[in-house]
C-alpha cells in the first residue's frame, strides 16, 4: 500500500519519470517510510533483480544470457552478470532494504568476480561508497541512454492504443523491430527533450491523428493489426470493467 500511494503521488505531482526511476533504483531504508524501496523487494537474487530492472525500465529481456550469449540479441553472458552485479550488495531484512559490505556476482564459466557495468557499456561502474546503484541510475536516466525513453514511450503508447509499437512491450531488440521505427524514435526523442514529462508524452499521443482514428475499419485496412491505420478495439482493464458493470447495473459491488 505504501508503494502504491508513493507511486500515485509521483504521477499526481508529474514527477519526471527519470527521477522516479532514480528513486526506485537507489532507495534504501525502511520499506514503509521509504516506499520506493519496495521496488527492490520484487526479487532477492541479484540476477533476478537485474532481469527485472532491465525488463521493467529498459524494455530489454536479458534472461537468455544468464547461461549463454543471447541467441536473438547482442547481450553476452558477461553483459548479463555485470548488470546483475549492481544489486549484489542489497538485502531486505526486517522490513528494511540494506547495503552490505560484501556482495558480488561471479561469471559462471570463469568463476571470476565481475565488476558492475551497464548494458552496452564496457567501462566498469564506480561505487558510491558500498553502493553501485547510483552509477546505474546515472546511466539509465541520462538523456543519451538509448533504452529508457524508448521503453517508456512504447509502454505509454500501448496503454493508450491497445498495442505497443513493439510487442511484447518489454522485448525491444533488433530482431523484434517496431511497427513504425521512426515514430518510436520521435516519441522517445520528444520525451527526452521534454525532461521525461509523462503528461506531455500522453498529450502528444492523445492529440495525434493516429489516436483519434475511428475503430470502424474499411475494406483497405480491415486486416491491419499492427500499423495503426484504424483504432483497435481492446478489452477494458479489470478495474474499469468492474466500474462499468456497477454503473450499468446500479449494484454497488
Amino acid at each position: 500500500r505504501a508503494y502504491r500511494d508513493w507511486l500515485r503521488a509521483q504521477i499526481k505531482r508529474n514527477t519526471p519519470m527519470n527521477q522516479v526511476a532514480r528513486a526506485l533504483l537507489t532507495a534504501r531504508g525502511n520499506i514503509t517510510q521509504n516506499a520506493a524501496a519496495n521496488f527492490q523487494r520484487q526479487k532477492t537474487d541479484p540476477r533476478d533483480m537485474g532481469e527485472f530492472v532491465s525488463q521493467t525500465l529498459l524494455g530489454i529481456r536479458v534472461a537468455c544470457a544468464r547461461c549463454h550469449n543471447h541467441p536473438f540479441d547482442r547481450w553476452t553472458q558477461a553483459d548479463y552478470h555485470k548488470f546483475a552485479a549492481f544489486f549484489a550488495r542489497t538485502r531486505v531484512q526486517g522490513g528494511e532494504l540494506l547495503l552490505v559490505k560484501r556482495g558480488e556476482v561471479r561469471h559462471p564459466r570463469t568463476e571470476k568476480t565481475v565488476i558492475p557495468s551497464p548494458l552496452g557499456v564496457s567501462k566498469p561502474a564506480k561505487a558510491d561508497g558500498l553502493d553501485y546503484r547510483p552509477a546505474l541510475a546515472d546511466w539509465l536516466t541520462h538523456a543519451d541512454n538509448p533504452f529508457f525513453a524508448r521503453a517508456m514511450a512504447n509502454r505509454v503508447w500501448r496503454e493508450m492504443m491497445g498495442r505497443g509499437l513493439v510487442e511484447p512491450v518489454d522485448d525491444l531488440r533488433v530482431s523484434n523491430p517496431p511497427a513504425n521505427p521512426t515514430l518510436l524514435d520521435a516519441l522517445a526523442a520528444s520525451f527526452t527533450k521534454n525532461k521525461f514529462d509523462l503528461r506531455r508524452l500522453i498529450r502528444d499521443i492523445a492529440t495525434s491523428r493516429a489516436y483519434q482514428l475511428s475503430s470502424r475499419a474499411t475494406a483497405a485496412n480491415r486486416a491491419d493489426t499492427q500499423l495503426f491505420s484504424h483504432a483497435y478495439l481492446k478489452p477494458l482493464p479489470a478495474p474499469v470493467k468492474v466500474d462499468a458493470i456497477v454503473q450499468a447495473t446500479g449494484q454497488p459491488d
